[in-house]
């Protein structure tokens, strides 16, 4: 019953957001390209098509986005031998006072199993969980702290489909990322399309300003397919011009290397090898170029307070922003744009910067099975009170239509990478021993893979 209210509330809240975005499209520009993210009509070019994948394991995968639907493995599904077991969640956050705490009130109650968190500091967590497993005090489930902490997290990882035998068909399965991250054929990590921890780079900017003001915004270059670096600098220096009060934006270096596709190493998800990045150092470079101009231009002196007292243009943050809980709860929400990141060319379909924060099953863990109901359980929105999350029901429609349809996502491994080289140290600060220094991490990252498969292969022959 508990399921059921809470696919009804979410179908409600859905509807609703669909609906006002709807009404709200009657009035605005109905231009509409394969450029924008939020365009789900059947027209789109041939970019954006999913890349289905096949039947994991032997169960379904999904490659659409949440449906509601409760046909998922809680409550009458769960064996009663796992009933009045505990989960160990091993995590930084104190999730009793975030939105988890919904979740972690209810899993009992829907699935019979218990729920522990054990809190772990996030720096060095890697070697934080390899110490308890070595101890004997294994957690069940680890969180990587990004996307790109990959290898480190494949130290700790259990491979799923070999340490427990529950179902995992769970129709929000987000198979983009499983593809990505399924090595020798076992599935180590999982992740959904609708987990509420999914995150990513996006571009803010003052509709206030820009609409007062005349100035074409960074949502109409987009939608012409022609929100580039250069024409978001444009749009810096309009705001510039209004005086000496007024700022650019404020934009972090990695997000326009990002968006780029940049990166000085690269994972094939085919044969599990890591690589120096040839063409993602050029892009890099481009990346450091505009950037420098930019700066020496001054059009990089804003900040999130000159954006929230209507004194900057642009800011480029992460999609908790759209939330109401996010950086900008003392502005006015209608005065807040948000578009895709602008890409180096015209009509170049734009990287997304994504930080997934998968989950999986620790080497050692006495309680797989369980774990495994945990983590589809958590990432799974439904489980989730998230009536007035968003700033404005675009912001969540923006949101679920950026972070569900299958871009073109970057995973950039330099900071984890150029952490083996040295502690402290990325990539760029010294060019002078920089292809060796790569060359030391990219062998250090494949032998991590290396000495997992043997391990693994050895003890699930």
């Amino acid at each position: 019953m508990k399921i059921l209210k809470r696919t009804l509330c979410l179908m409600a809240a859905l509807l609703f957001i669909f609906a006002t975005a709807c009404s709200n499209a009657d009035t605005a520009d109905s231009t509409s390209t394969p450029y924008s993210s939020d365009d789900t009509s059947s027209d789109t070019d041939s970019w954006y098509e999913p890349d289905p994948m096949p039947p994991l394991f032997g169960y379904p995968c999904g490659a659409t986005v949440h449906s509601g639907k409760t046909d998922h493995i809680y409550a009458d599904s769960v064996p009663q031998e796992l009933k009045d077991t505990t989960v160990y969640y091993a995590t930084w956050v104190d999730h009793t006072a975030t939105l988890g705490a919904v979740p972690l009130a209810n899993f009992y109650d829907d699935t019979g199993i218990n729920v522990e968190l054990i809190t772990c500091q996030e720096s060095g967590y890697v070697d934080v969980i390899k110490a308890k497993v070595a101890s004997g005090n294994a957690p069940d489930v680890f969180v990587a702290p990004n996307s790109s902490s990959f290898p480190l997290t494949f130290e700790i990882a259990a491979p799923i489909n070999k340490v427990s035998n529950v179902c995992i068909c769970n129709q929000s399965l987000n198979s983009m990322f499983l593809k990505q991250f399924t090595v020798d054929g076992n599935l180590y990590y999982l992740d959904t399309y609708s987990s509420p921890y999914a995150d990513a780079s996006i571009l803010f900017y003052n509709k206030r300003l820009f609409e007062e003001y005349g100035f074409k915004t960074p949502k109409e270059y987009y939608v012409e397919g022609k929100l580039t670096w250069d024409n978001l600098a444009k749009s810096m220096r309009d705001i510039k011009s209004l005086g000496p009060d007024y700022k650019g934006g404020a934009i972090a270096l990695q997000d326009v290397i990002s968006s780029c596709g940049g990166g000085h190493v690269k994972y094939d998800s085919a044969t599990h090898v890591f690589s120096k990045n040839t063409d993602g150092i050029k892009l890099v470079q481009k990346a450091q170029e505009w950037y420098s101009n930019a700066k020496n231009d001054g059009l990089l002196d804003g900040s999130i307070e000159a954006f929230c007292n209507n004194k900057c243009g642009i800011l480029i943050s992460d999609t908790n922003a759209l939330r109401v809980s996010g950086i900008f709860n003392n502005m006015d929400p209608e005065d807040i744009g948000f578009s895709d990141l602008p890409t180096l060319n015209e009509y170049d379909h734009p990287y997304v910067p994504t930080e997934f924060n998968y989950h999986g099953i620790v080497n050692g863990s006495s309680n797989p099975n369980a774990a495994v109901y945990f983590i589809l359980y958590w990432l799974d929105d439904i489980n989730y009170d998230l009536n007035n999350t968003f700033l404005t029901p675009e912001a969540g429609l923006f949101y679920y239509g950026y972070m569900n349809y299958p871009m073109n996502r970057h995973f950039n491994f330099d900071d984890t990478l150029a952490s083996l080289v040295e502690n402290g140290y990325r990539f760029g600060n010294d060019t002078k021993d920089l292809d060796k220094n790569i060359d030391t991490a990219v062998n250090a990252a494949n032998k991590i893979i290396n000495d997992k498969l043997e391990a693994d292969r050895n003890k699930y022959k």
